[in-house]
């Protein structure tokens, strides 16, 4: 689990990284001083699917470049409130543990006080000692609560708490994108990690995205300013996002569902005009360039250019005159001054300038933007500023930096330069002649017209075709044309291009999962050009590929399907020989009421337990199962995942494989994907079942098969019941319950074949109870608010033969008493990050009881208990042979 000491090492890194540029200290002092830290980055973000497999080299150099996301000021204060929190930790724990033994004694000397008052003469001098002793337990009980607030994430600046929360978010997302993707096409040290090019990362559109992910996290703590407590908070939020570019739409879809700039509706011609200052008019023009000075000057520009300067993200910072905003606008005819461009500057650097929706700003005002920046330094040299870190990005207004790190003017271009990569629809196409590029960027679909450009470039070694969904036939033609006018290295590149199985190409299967970033010397097999039976290990099937491609000779690992699902698709997806996992990721049904994948064909991979760590993205069950300690969860073969699918039909119109083994369906919004009655009893052979992004509020019925072995919901809103009987699955050994709305539900009665449990992040109603009672073989129990959230149950009932309990980062407002004085095989009681406030009593066996930052009530009395014979489980509670919820 990462805990808050985590976030404090992670920002401690970046800050004192800071401290050892400006105090120029010795690389040896550095490196032996956060050598530690960086052997526990290694563990943490490279576990599970990337495990040991690849690693930052230069990491070092790589947080440096993040550490520019923010500002001087934001990691100076994070830096010294690390460092001084690291230091006094132990202390800081010692502390609390005085006062609340204090606490306890004043406590039992008020009652032993009260008792005197009932016998004694002088009342009046019992009760001035009473109320002097009250007093001292009041002044503990403040003292304490100074005390646990004084080492929070609470006590840190707005812009602190952005750094903090955006930094986890960046080092979990963005650094799994680098390792498993590598966009900008790194290169690897003879270790085979990655080495990270600093320059060519700080100059990318994915540090601009890292930019844009901070101002989330900006703009929604100042929306929501009483929701974030911790940093724990936005992996409660992210819960059900996996990768970079989910995060990133979660980002664009929480700025649009904000309506902060409804009052602009109005009179935008009114607004255009009000809490600006102008700076500098461009006379003839009708151009002027002006600094924003209020909350809704930042709104309007957000209006208008639909990005995220406004909302909330950057108020603080501009009000208080750390950052300056500056837009360039032009008249329009109805009398608005309409914005085409906007600036940050802040820490004495122009850090951001952005056109509309965050791309390159129409070329035609390139010459005000230029002639604006140029004038705030009193100077043209842009190599000269470039190198100073006065201007980024460069991209957006006409700029590219070459390979050798020299700032090139596109549309002033009269000579030859190599460029790392370039987009093909921002190099100006007389200028292409003069470009030779290491990569060239295709957009969303490869049509003639891009063919045409392409054959104007001088040299092109490879192509990034990570964004294209469309031109299958288009691409294969350019292949052919290149080949037959005998240009081999034109055709060798498209070849040679990381996302080749883009265009109809796999690996072959070699019966073991890998790294989707390590590339394989053998030649690809061309799907299109199938003579035998041959088994590859991942299609990515589109609706263009589904009309080019003849399946019957095809078996793979996994079919990785997305784009607009018809009919006549799974009807060739039925066709193949044979499936062992089925990918829907990102797919569009709203063509289909119902989906018939009853015909398809699964099979088994028998891929070796060793291989386990690596599976592919189609084979998690859980989402960010890495989470949960005791319950992530792997599948491979027979297994069919629906993630992030639009209008996904009713799970009771999709008909599945009759062999089907795993089952995960993720919904695209659980407030509109409702469900009456789902029957999986037919499907004999399912053992997982995981909903994720579901409202079950009108399902009356789900029947589950007795073979399921395990069974999670992630988000979802589950119908509101006196009791939620899960012991009629007889077989049903795991259960994880994440982020899911419960409060409807009085009673979870878990299975009393469980052997582990998850609840994480759930909602319950205040007088719930959970039962673990009937579990006679339930060993590991995790309970988990997922950063400091609620359990707000009345009552757990725990099991006899439990070993080990795990509760992480949960208050607990409602319990009063928490029994485990029966459980005597406990191993292990592990709190962690738990508040009960109103605990009364607290029995624990003896055994290994470890605790970090557990708070209860002062006048909690806990009560260890003997160790005893084990005591053997009771017999096993009557099952039902159905299993119905």
């Amino acid at each position: 689990m990462f805990s808050q000491s985590f976030f404090a090492i992670l920002l401690y890194f970046f800050a004192t990284a800071l401290i050892f540029v400006e105090n120029n200290l010795t690389t040896t002092r550095f490196m032996l001083l956060f050598c530690p830290i960086l052997i526990y980055f290694r563990k943490q973000f490279f576990r599970g699917k990337i495990g040991e497999k690849m690693v930052i080299a230069n990491f070092r150099e790589y947080t440096a470049v993040l550490r520019d996301v923010y500002s001087r000021d934001a990691m100076g204060e994070i830096g010294a409130y690390y460092q001084a929190l690291t230091n006094s930790g132990e202390e800081l724990k010692q502390q609390k543990l005085k006062l609340l033994e204090q606490i306890g004694a004043r406590k039992r000397e008020i009652d032993r006080q009260a008792q005197l008052i009932r016998t004694t003469t002088d009342k009046k001098a019992a009760g001035l000692r009473l109320a002097r002793i009250k007093k001292q337990k009041q002044d503990m009980i403040r003292a304490l609560k100074v005390l646990q607030n004084g080492d929070h994430f609470n006590v840190l600046s707005d812009e602190a708490k952005t750094g903090v929360c955006s930094g986890f978010l960046l080092q979990k997302y963005l650094t799994r994108e680098l390792l498993e993707h590598n966009p900008l096409n790194f290169a690897k040290d003879a270790n085979g990690n990655l080495l990270v090019d600093t320059e060519r990362l700080k100059h990318s559109a994915i540090f601009q995205e890292a930019v844009h992910l901070r101002d989330f996290v900006a703009a929604y703590m100042a929306k929501y300013p009483d929701k974030v407590k911790t940093p724990g908070h936005f992996k409660t939020l992210l819960n059900n996002v996996k990768d970079w570019r989910g995060v990133l739409d979660y980002a664009d879809a929480f700025f649009a569902r904000l309506n902060d700039d409804a009052h602009l509706t109005d009179d935008m011609i009114k607004a255009s005009r009000q809490g600006v200052e102008v700076i500098r008019v461009f006379p003839g023009k009708n151009v002027q360039l002006v600094r924003l000075r209020t909350v809704e000057a930042l709104d309007y520009e957000t209006a208008r250019m639909d990005h995220c300067v406004g909302k909330g993200s950057y108020d603080a910072a501009v009000l208080n005159g750390k950052t300056a905003i500056y837009s360039l606008r032009d008249l329009s005819a109805e009398n608005e001054w309409l914005p085409h461009a906007t600036i940050e500057c802040k820490d004495g650097a122009i850090t951001q300038v952005k056109g509309y929706k965050n791309k390159e700003i129409d070329p035609q005002y390139y010459p005000e933007i230029r002639a604006s920046v140029f004038a705030v330094y009193g100077s043209e040299d842009i190599a000269e500023l470039h190198r100073q870190g006065k201007v980024r990005d460069l991209q957006n207004w006409g700029y590219v930096i070459d390979v050798r790190g020299i700032v090139r003017d596109y549309y002033n271009l009269n000579e030859e330069i190599e460029l790392q990569e370039a987009d093909i629809w921002k190099v100006p196409p007389e200028k292409a002649v003069f470009i030779s590029a290491r990569t060239v960027k295709i957009g969303r679909i490869w049509n003639r017209q891009t063919t045409e450009k392409l054959k104007q470039f001088r040299k092109i070694d490879s192509f990034d075709l990570s964004e294209m969904t469309e031109g299958i036939a288009e691409a294969r033609k350019y292949i052919a044309e290149q080949s037959a006018a005998g240009n081999q290295e034109a055709a060798k590149a498209l070849n040679n291009s990381r996302y080749v199985f883009k265009l109809g190409y796999a690996a072959r299967w070699t019966g073991k999962r890998e790294l989707c970033f390590q590339i394989k010397p053998e030649p690809m097999i061309d799907l299109l050009n199938v003579t035998e039976p041959i088994k590859v290990s991942n299609i990515n099937y589109t609706p263009e590929l589904s009309e080019l491609l003849s399946p019957e000779r095809l078996s793979t690992a996994t079919l990785t399907v997305s784009g607009k699902i018809t009919g006549e698709m799974l009807e060739k997806i039925a066709r193949f020989r044979s499936i062992d996992n089925l990918f829907f990721k990102d797919a569009d049904f709203s063509a289909l009421r119902s989906a018939d994948l009853s015909k398809v064909r699964m099979s088994e991979s028998n891929v070796p337990a060793n291989d386990l760590a690596y599976m592919e993205e189609a084979c998690m069950v859980a989402e960010n199962a890495g989470y949960i300690t005791n319950i992530a969860k792997f599948a491979e073969g027979r297994m069919i995942r629906f993630y992030n699918c639009k209008k996904l039909p009713d799970p009771a119109d999709i008909r599945f494989p009759a062999n089907v083994r795993h089952l995960v369906i993720d919904a695209e919004n659980k407030l509109t994907d409702k469900v009456s009655e789902i029957d999986f009893a037919k499907y004999q052979s399912l053992e997982t079942l995981q909903f994720n992004n579901f409202n079950f509020e009108n399902c009356s019925r789900i029947t589950l098969p007795e073979s399921l072995s395990y069974l999670g919901f992630g988000s979802c809103t589950l119908k509101p019941c006196k009791t939620f009987d899960l012991d009629v699955c007889p077989g049903l050994q795991q259960v994880r319950l994440t982020a899911s709305d419960l409060s409807g539900i009085k009673r979870i009665v878990f299975p009393s074949a469980m052997e582990k449990c998850s609840v994480s992040g759930c909602s319950f109603r205040t007088d719930s109870v959970l039962d673990y009672g009937r579990c006679s073989g339930l060993t590991d129990l995790e309970l988990s608010g997922l950063g400091g959230n609620q359990i707000s149950c009345k009552e757990i009932l725990i099991p006899e033969s439990l070993k080990q309990l795990s509760i992480d980062y949960a208050v607990f407002p409602q319990l009063e008493t928490l029994d485990l004085g029966k459980c005597r095989q406990l191993e292990k009681v592990y709190f962690n990050h738990v508040n009960f406030p109103r605990l009364k009593k607290l029995v624990v066996p003896e055994c290994e009881f470890k605790q970090d930052k557990f708070t209860a009530a002062p006048y909690t009395e806990t009560i260890t208990v003997a160790p005893q014979q084990a005591v053997p489980p009771p017999a096993g509670y009557p099952r039902t042979a159905g299993a119905e919820r």
